[in-house]
């Protein structure tokens, strides 16, 4: 544990929010608070799940603060409005954390902010507290192929101390638009997957969640949008004459009505709407593959790398969607070995789900995307964190 340090985060979307954003910061917070210093988060209330939580919550040296925000969801309604949403999600942390900082000005090393409204957050109250200021960027934006948004974009970042990327095509755009690669860090997503995502039994996971033991059980879990491929799931399900497969979708989102009625009328579908995260590893033992799992451009989504580490194998989609304009996918994948990265074609995945339709056909697949998983997601990914915050003096 590191002495006299304390890192300060600020971001809208922290637990019990949920998304892959927040599930990382539960990662990188507690990894932190266990092994190297204290940790205080300032976020909202739940901007995106109908719940509560504490306004002050303390674990073993970490404190997370809670602002009362407005929902009406205005989150989704300013997501096609860049400035509308920044002018939502930015003044209540901000004017806390300046309030936070007055209070507590020496117990505080550095701030890291995660995204751009708390990025700006953390430009303006590291000049004024001369901290360090780091921002991690947890999608890749574009930029470059935005002029106007660039040349806004680069003036705030260039006085950061450090930037942190989950992908390295994130950090090329940042490069294109003028920010020195010396000061940008590529990092990974880790899972604890020695004491969480693990393989499990099936047979008792499927017992568990009252799931049919004898079908060939094909798992969908993500936001139940267009986005998220939910159109090409239901053109999946309607094409599929494979007589023992059953879909199990898991999530909640504006497509939840769709996927209901094509429930009623294939038979062959389960929808479980929102489950607690916890309920996560035992539909991935109990499944016998992941259909789309979350892909990004050049990284893996948090539901993709909790299911390789409970030792099931994936179908992803070989290309994505930044800002409507289509993007290959480029991730390291043992194609064959772990899954299939795969046209996003209802047809084409349709056909591997024919020719994959019993769990001993993809029994070994299983058995690699476990060692996968623990060479490339493991809690040894969050050094490139602790290294930063070395390089910036926090400990």
């Amino acid at each position: 544990m590191a002495k006299n340090s304390r890192i300060l985060m600020l971001t809208p979307f922290f637990s019990p929010n949920v998304g892959g954003v927040e599930t990382h910061l539960d990662d990188l917070t507690g990894y932190l608070s266990t092994n190297w210093c204290p940790v205080q988060v300032i976020t909202y209330q739940p901007l995106t799940a109908k719940i509560k939580a504490p306004v002050t919550e303390r674990k073993r040296n970490l404190t997370i603060f809670r602002l009362p925000w407005l929902k009406l969801n205005l989150f989704y309604k300013f997501e096609s409005k860049p400035l509308l949403q920044f002018l939502y999600l930015f003044p209540g942390i901000f004017f806390f954390a300046l309030f936070y900082l007055i209070l507590n000005f020496r117990k505080v090393t550095n701030i890291h902010g995660h995204g751009l409204a708390a990025g700006v957050a953390t430009l303006i109250l590291s000049k004024i507290f001369f901290k360090k200021g780091i921002l991690s960027l947890h999608t890749i934006y574009k930029f470059s192929e935005r002029p106007l948004l660039a040349a806004i974009v680069k003036r705030l970042l260039l006085p950061l101390d450090k930037i942190m990327v989950l992908a390295q095509g994130c950090k090329d755009d940042l490069v294109k638009i003028g920010i020195p690669g010396e000061k940008i860090s590529v990092y990974t997503c880790w899972v604890d997957n020695r004491n969480v995502f693990y393989k499990r039994d099936k047979e008792d996971c499927r017992k568990r969640l009252e799931l049919p033991q004898d079908k060939f059980l094909i798992l969908f879990i993500a936001r139940l949008t267009k986005e998220k491929g939910v159109n090409i799931i239901l053109e999946i399900i309607k094409q599929t004459k494979i007589k023992d497969a059953v879909f199990v979708i898991v999530g909640d989102g504006p497509m939840r009505d769709e996927v209901e009625r094509a429930a009623s009328a294939s038979g062959n579908v389960i929808t479980t709407g929102s489950v607690p995260y916890e309920f996560l590893k035992i539909y991935y033992s109990a499944a016998d593959i992941l259909l789309f799992g979350s892909v990004d451009q050049d990284y893996y989504g948090r539901v993709t790398m909790e299911a390789l580490s409970c030792g099931l194998p994936v179908i992803l989609p070989e290309s994505t969607s930044y800002f409507g304009r289509a993007a290959k996918v480029r991730i390291n994948f043992p194609q064959n070995e772990i899954g299939f990265l795969v046209p996003p074609k209802a047809e084409e995945i349709v056909r591997i789900l024919n020719g994959i339709s019993t769990p001993k056909a993809i029994s070994g697949m299983s058995i690699k995307a476990r060692e996968f998983a623990l060479e490339n997601f493991s809690v040894k990914n969050a050094s490139v964190f602790v290294n930063v915050y070395q390089s910036c003096n926090a400990f």
